[in-house]
């Protein structure tokens, strides 16, 4: 509404990451199905809107695990929740994230990219 996402219910997803190469992460798909699923069944009328990590800041793997939620959403948004900052202002300390096709250069083309 007005350019605004209500969240009113979210669910964890199992993810790991190598900690010597980040390159390599393992995200639950089975997992991610049948929270899916479930949560069609229970809340028909509210749709998925993204996906959320908590972390101070975008990794190199985001994107790619974006694109994978792009099968529940179409246009998701990615938030980032800073669990180590202190909340004494009101609401989550979070930043939100939407992807954008951006062109860096003729040879290589368009790129997705994180904008906030």
């Amino acid at each position: 509404v007005d350019g605004k996402v209500h969240v009113t219910n979210s669910f964890a997803v199992p993810f790991e990451e190598d900690a010597k190469n980040n390159a390599v992460w393992f995200l639950d798909h089975h997992y991610l199905e049948d929270m899916f699923g479930m949560f069609k069944k229970v809340n028909a009328k509210e749709a998925i809107v993204g996906w959320y990590s908590t972390g101070p800041k975008l990794k190199g793997n985001d994107m790619e695990i974006h694109q994978l939620l792009r099968d529940y959403c179409t246009h998701p948004v990615y938030i980032i929740i800073r669990v180590m900052e202190d909340n004494s202002s009101e609401g989550i300390p979070c930043t939100a994230y939407k992807a954008c096709e951006q062109i860096a250069n003729q040879v290589s083309g368009p790129q997705m990219t994180f904008q906030h």
